[in-house]
């Protein structure tokens, strides 16, 4: 296994320094001899190990323009299958002629297993530097576990530091709404990494919406982080500011409207109604009551042991 690792990552190493500046298909040409030969679009199919999720939408239009001017300046890279072809690097320049209805597309046909169609895919995202970072840090994964890769290892094959692929694996590590939002390009990376530092994923995702909303900065981040991961953190955020007179009374009229302890934690504009009981024979009875069937009760019952939150 450790050779075929070592293969592996001289292997993906060399292509990148090979194919760095120039398209992989010329390279593949004019290292191999492959011939260009014409392959029917609609017998294509995307690479499955492709790492690249979104497809910028102007970038196609631009890139459809110039194929319509120009023609395709470098052919794609596909593999045969059972039912015809795979791509293995070209996928935009496929999408775009497919775009301009062109029935053949030029290809260079090789012959590559599923580990080359991956290390491929890479090569082409990374020396045209569009992929964002989770979906570097899927493709990353994806060599790690399916070729029993190091971290120092992938990082030796794509040409990053350790540090920087374990920067990028550990994005994965983040609740999947956050990683939409660095996706989106939303949260930054400097900012997702600041995130993983707060344990509580709801306050994780408190602050990911602070950054989208308010565009604060990574340092500030770093700070809201750090505040929330400090042991004494609950015991500062435990104190609460008073609450708002009318809130106040809008609590007590509901709780001699339920005849139970009712609390409205938030605000006025937003938050909650929490009405509280103790035993199913009450809930029937605040259930009747919320229905206009059952009588007005004198006065709440103070015991918190079940709430009922409508």
């Amino acid at each position: 296994m450790a050779d075929n690792r070592k293969r592996l990552g001289r292997s993906l190493e060399s292509l990148i320094s090979a194919a760095r500046g120039r398209d992989l298909s010329m390279d593949l040409i004019n290292k191999t001899g492959h011939r260009v030969q014409a392959v029917a679009t609609d017998e294509i199919v995307p690479n499955p190990f492709q790492p690249r999720r979104e497809f910028d939408v102007d970038a196609l239009n631009e890139l459809i323009q110039s194929l319509r001017q120009h023609g395709l300046m470098q052919p794609i890279v596909v593999r045969k299958n059972d039912t015809g072809f795979e791509l293995v690097a070209g996928e935009r320049r496929w999408r775009a002629s497919r775009e301009l209805g062109w029935k053949e597309i030029e290809a260079v046909v090789i012959e590559a297993n599923d580990q080359c169609m991956l290390e491929w895919a890479l090569v082409e995202n990374i020396q045209r530097q569009n992929l964002g970072p989770l979906e570097l840090a899927t493709a990353f994964k994806h060599l790690a576990d399916d070729f029993s890769l190091t971290q120092e290892e992938v990082g030796k094959a794509v040409g990053m530091s350790r540090p920087a692929v374990a920067n990028l694996l550990r994005l994965l590590d983040l609740p999947q709404s956050i990683q939409e939002r660095v996706s989106r390009g939303t949260v930054s990376m400097g900012a997702a990494r600041a995130l993983l530092s707060v344990k509580d994923s709801r306050r994780q995702e408190q602050i990911a919406k602070q950054i989208e909303d308010e565009n604060i900065s990574v340092r500030e981040v770093e700070e809201l982080a750090r505040t929330a991961s400090s042991p004494s953190a609950k015991k500062r955020a435990s104190p609460t500011a008073p609450m708002d007179p009318n809130q106040a009374s809008l609590e007590k009229e509901l709780q001699q409207l339920l005849g139970t302890k009712v609390s409205l934690p938030g605000s006025l504009q937003r938050g909650r109604v929490v009405i509280h009981y103790h035993t199913a024979r009450e809930l029937d009875r605040l259930v009747r009551r919320l229905r206009g069937e059952a009588p007005r009760f004198a006065g709440p019952d103070e015991d918190e042991s079940e709430t009922l939150t409508v």
